[in-house]
């Protein structure tokens, strides 16, 4: 019998109360705490974008590019944090869901075209963390990873069914600290800092066809699609309501920029090691070769373990995004916070989606190549997410008249516009 997730009370101290730090009542010490314990869903969100498509991407990034596109990163971070923030206030006013909100305003065709994009996404990114999943126990076993993905694909789902929203969280807290050993590695291998910040700052274009595509991925991997479906939900399993969005914003602001400092000096690392060597990514094991100045002959084996750890994060974020956009069309009760007997075609949706992704994995996909093309594809179908989220967010009637902040319209038009031109640039490289 499943247990009870007890985690998930709306009364539980696990969630901020309606004292939240916008209101008059809570000062001091108290404020902080409750910002402290509105820590959740922008977190998870932040922390499971570090997937191994994203470290992977990433990595690329450094070992075609250089320090070229570390520029890219640094606006990448403000776009996110106006699409969560954003989706975090949508989620919070209405308590409902991206999809459910675009095909009441918007018609059927309209939402389905947002589940259609989202559900294209969510799955490609899935199967390419799940044979990532299988990548990282063969360098830690040398046994072949195809036998590693169906028995990580049960125990992922097992912990998705079984664990309380609560205990998921603590679970990717923890193991997200496994990507500080990027950031401990970018030091140890001495990178010409001063040619790193001076292209932290000042923008260059992608010269060919690689670097386009490494553009391209590194903004469908910071800028997710499974983020704006993730998030609107996120808020509801928190029980958060519009009083709260204080306590939103900081999550997601603190997710998004702990997330993507991690990238950045992933970045750094690959491109202080493998690019100025003139080597490129081909396997698993040619990225953990970035790692080697930390770790020496267990370059490899920590490798292994942060993507392992990343895929755990991942793999169920994307199952999880996947039933809430299939719920969402059909109509159907979802949410980690109900039993599987309350929400069973929320929790099948989950169990198809590991499934597939396991299926996939033995039907020939290369792990890298489908991580890379996986992040491609979400720079190409997010932009079409981002202009439903500004319409949406805009609508007043929908809103109960609260409006967005100009800082965050701004910044989801840029986001639009950057992800178009990125895709656009790719395309006439690819003539």
């Amino acid at each position: 019998m499943r247990p009870s997730r007890r985690g998930d009370d709306p009364g539980s101290a696990t969630f901020a109360t309606e004292r939240g730090p916008g209101s008059g009542t809570t000062t001091g010490a108290r404020k902080w705490l409750d910002y402290v314990k509105a820590i959740g869903p922008g977190m998870m969100a932040g922390l499971a974008d570090n997937d191994p498509a994203g470290v992977a991407s990433y990595s690329i990034v450094g070992a075609v590019a250089g320090y070229s596109q570390l520029w890219l990163i640094v606006l990448a971070t403000f776009m996110v944090q106006a699409v969560q923030v954003s989706s975090a206030r949508l989620g919070d006013v209405t308590q409902q869901g991206v999809l459910h909100l675009a095909r009441a305003r918007y018609g059927w065709k309209i939402g389905m075209a947002v589940a259609v994009a989202g559900l294209i996404a969510n799955e490609a990114t899935l199967i390419a963390d799940v044979a990532a999943l299988g990548a990282s126990l063969e360098l830690l076993t040398g046994l072949p990873w195809r036998w590693f993905v169906i028995p990580a694909s049960i125990l992922l789902w097992l912990m998705t069914v079984f664990f309380s929203f609560r205990a998921l969280r603590i679970f990717f807290f923890a193991i997200g600290l496994l990507l500080l050993s990027y950031v401990v590695t970018a030091f140890l291998v001495h990178p010409d800092w001063g040619e790193a910040l001076r292209q932290t700052f000042i923008p260059s274009v992608p010269r060919n066809v690689d670097e386009a595509k490494a553009a391209v991925a590194l903004l469908g991997t910071t800028v997710s699609p499974y983020l704006l479906f993730w998030e609107a939900e996120g808020e509801r399993e928190a029980h958060r309501t519009r009083r709260q969005f204080a306590q939103a914003e900081v999550d997601v602001t603190t997710g998004y920029v702990t997330s993507n400092v991690v990238s950045y000096f992933i970045i750094v690392t690959t491109a202080a090691t493998l690019f100025v060597h003139h080597l490129s990514i081909q396997t698993a094991a040619d990225a953990a070769a970035a790692l080697r100045p930390l770790a020496g002959p267990f370059a490899e084996e920590i490798f292994a373990a942060g993507l392992l750890g990343t895929g755990m994060l991942a793999v169920p974020m994307f199952a999880i995004s996947s039933g809430y956009i299939a719920c969402e069309v059909l109509g159907w009760r979802s949410g980690l916070s109900r039993q599987p007997s309350e929400a069973p075609g929320f929790y099948g949706v989950l169990t198809a989606a590991f499934l597939s992704g396991s299926v996939a994995v033995f039907l020939g996909v290369d792990p890298i190549v489908a991580l890379l093309d996986s992040q491609i594809l979400d720079g190409f179908l997010m932009p079409i997410l981002i202009i439903v989220l500004f319409m949406l967010v805009n609508d007043r009637r929908l809103m109960d008249g609260e409006r967005p902040a100009r800082y965050y319209n701004v910044w989801l038009i840029v986001a639009a516009l950057v992800m178009v031109g990125g895709a656009s640039l790719l395309v006439l490289n690819l003539i």
